[in-house]
């Protein structure tokens, strides 16, 4: 019983030190789908919404570069010249199935769907393994 009012009372301090709080702090960060709300909401004359995005992009602004995250590209290193896809091209469409999967790859990291599909087909009707498994 003793082990149960110690641990109440540290709950009970910890809580009251710490403090709880409703409000967002300015280091948390909103999602794309939340601040795409607020700004509509903002839009449409909403002064609450209007002060959390000013506050948001102060707090952003006020951030150091080294903290904001930035998606690498994955297009990086799939930058080929015309000559390297053409040629691949013409050893596809003679048959060969590593160039067409190279090709589908490529087209996929572009995400050209049109050419997705062509090599996708083009795979399928060849019969590669890799292509039926997807």
């Amino acid at each position: 019983m003793r082990r149960f009012y110690s641990t109440a009372t540290m709950a009970l301090l910890a809580s009251a030190t710490f403090g709880c709080s409703d409000r967002t702090t300015q280091n948390q960060h909103l999602s794309a789908t939340e601040e795409a709300q607020l700004s509509i909401k903002a839009q449409s004359g909403d002064k609450e919404a209007t002060m959390k995005l000013e506050r948001l992009q102060k707090a952003r602004e006020a951030m150091p570069e080294s903290d904001l995250a930035v998606a690498p590209d994955i297009r990086v290193g799939w930058q080929w010249s015309e000559k390297e896809i053409t040629a691949l091209t013409k050893r596809a469409e003679a048959g060969d199935m590593k160039a067409a999967d190279r090709l589908l790859q490529y087209y996929s990291v572009h995400e050209d769907e049109a050419n997705i599909t062509y090599w996708e087909d083009r795979l399928l009707k060849g019969g590669s393994r890799r292509a039926t498994q997807n």
